[in-house]
């Protein structure tokens, strides 16, 4: 239990809070119920509301299938940021 895995454990949990808000917003732009997402995705629409609330353990299948319903790239899920935009920039 260092301070420094402390403050990781706090960066990390920002980070999956950060995913979790991301894909509820993707969801509500595209016009999806959660229930539809969750039938969607396969899984059960407790599970999918998990993810959305807290970024529960979202498994990296389920994150592919939520950018591609969503029509962004599976970057965009986990940083916010365009890749497309991010070299350009470069």
């Amino acid at each position: 239990g260092s301070v420094w895995s402390a403050e990781r454990k706090v960066f990390m949990s920002e980070e999956i809070m950060q995913v979790a808000s991301r894909i509820k917003e993707l969801r509500e732009i595209s016009g999806y119920s959660r229930h539809a997402v969750a039938k969607l995705v396969g899984v059960e629409y407790d599970t999918y509301k998990d993810y959305e609330e807290s970024g529960a353990d979202i498994p990296i299948s389920v994150l592919y299938k939520l950018a591609n319903e969503f029509g962004v790239d599976f970057t965009e899920i986990l940083t916010g940021k365009s890749p497309k935009l991010c070299r350009q920039e470069g």
